[in-house]
């Protein structure tokens, strides 16, 4: 299975590339200018806006490239006051935030299948400190 990989051009598009052969990536969205974007994995991408919304996309397309995107049109606000310095997706509905003390965060979204604002109670747990770092992605 190859991995498929979302990038954001300098005209704010959304493109979609799947690592066997295509040379160059295939145009699935626009408008995609984000101050954080994440992929959830399946299809699904994290999004925090000017306002510090987190929203909730599902690329129905995934596997095979194509602009389509689950039913409920764009984004769903799943999420407010996402104001981080990092946001990464540890897959599945978990993210880790870093905030501004540096402080490593985690919170699983309970509605990652279908776009629900609903999250684990324990959302927003303090895991960690000293995250003073230029750059995170998880692995």
């Amino acid at each position: 299975m190859s991995m498929v990989l979302y990038a954001v051009n300098a005209s704010n598009d959304l493109l979609w590339y799947r690592h066997y052969g295509y040379a160059t990536g295939r145009k699935v969205g626009n408008g995609w200018d984000f101050k954080h974007l994440v992929s959830g994995g399946g299809g699904v991408l994290y999004a925090v806006d000017a306002s510090n919304r987190l929203l909730w996309y599902r690329h129905a397309g995934y596997g095979n490239g194509t602009p389509e995107w689950q039913e409920g049109g764009p984004g769903r606000e799943v999420g407010t006051g996402w104001d981080f310095k990092h946001l990464v997706s540890g897959g599945g509905g978990v993210l880790y935030a870093v905030n501004a003390s540096n402080d490593l965060l985690w919170y699983n979204h309970e509605g990652y299948g279908n776009g629900k604002p609903e999250w684990t109670a324990s959302a927003g747990l303090k895991v960690s400190t000293g995250w003073d770092v230029k750059q995170l992605c998880a692995g």
